[in-house]
């Protein structure tokens, strides 16, 4: 995949697909990559990643620094891209492929060394909450949590059918905004989203019950609405709709997500939330 590119003499490059950056967008991103953050808003910070929030001409723009200093990442910087370029390729393989993702906007890389960078991956503000916070304190009906759930399983089986796999699937990663009824969803979080050159079922089942897990501890520490046992299933017959192989017995599959979902959160010292679900 190819990108217009914009070169600085401090060793700084800029990356865009379509629509060229602003001044604006450029000069923050640049700033940044500097140590200025010219206050804005800090979201995030942990394991050598910033995200701030900051808005232009009334709109809302997410900047993700990458500034990775251990050594396994710097080694890996002599035979891949830096993170934020990766982001941005991942971002239009995922769009291009008709999975939502937020919108992005540029990635701009600092080489400092032969093996250190730093980077910048700058979105769109999608709006709307995670949907962690949706389930947990949202006003809906069943109907309308049922509509929820169902395009949540349609995405989750494109991204299988594109042979794309996230690492680290949790409801947080995933955002939902409501207008007029009309209900939508997207990724946000891919710094963990592969593209496999083949992706099998076991892989697949693996990454539910991951999933599944996750989602068990994320509102399982909320005092808020739960996925009872019935979403759940609603959710797993959904994907098996969606997905592209039909070659799955949903006692089966339902079974092991099941089994591998409670070995998991017994891991994690978590099990409760799996034992007190109904």
């Amino acid at each position: 995949m190819d990108f217009n590119k914009v070169s600085f003499k401090n060793k700084i490059s800029i990356y865009y697909k379509n629509q060229e950056p602003s001044k604006k967008h450029i000069n923050l991103t640049l700033d940044l990559l500097k140590g200025k953050t010219n206050n804005m808003q800090l979201i995030k910070k942990d394991n050598g990643r910033e995200i701030y929030k900051t808005n232009i001409n009334s709109k809302g723009y997410y900047f993700k620094k990458y500034s990775y200093r251990n050594f396994d990442k710097k080694l890996k910087n002599l035979i891949r891209r830096p993170a934020a370029y990766r982001s941005l390729k991942r971002t239009y393989q995922l769009l291009d492929n008709g999975i939502p993702v937020v919108k992005p906007v540029l990635a701009a890389v600092f080489k400092k060394n032969l093996w250190t960078y730093d980077s910048v991956f700058v979105t769109e503000d999608f709006g709307g909450e995670n949907m962690q916070k949706f389930i947990a304190f949202g006003e809906y009906d069943k109907n309308f949590k049922n509509k929820v759930i169902k395009k949540t399983a349609k995405i989750w089986a494109q991204m299988y059918n594109k042979n794309f796999v996230n690492g680290d699937p949790n409801l947080p990663g995933i955002l939902i905004k409501v207008i007029n009824n009309d209900i939508h969803i997207c990724l946000v979080d891919i710094d963990n989203i592969r593209r496999l050159f083949y992706i099998n079922k076991n892989i697949i089942l693996k990454n539910m019950a991951n999933f599944n897990a996750h989602s068990y501890s994320g509102l399982g520490k909320l005092n808020g609405k739960k996925l009872n046992h019935e979403d759940r299933i609603f959710f797993l017959k959904n994907f098996i709709k969606f997905y592209d192989s039909k070659k799955i017995n949903f006692v089966k599959v339902s079974d092991y997500i099941c089994r591998e979902t409670y070995k998991l959160l017994k891991e994690w010292d978590k099990e409760h939330f799996f034992i007190n679900r109904l």
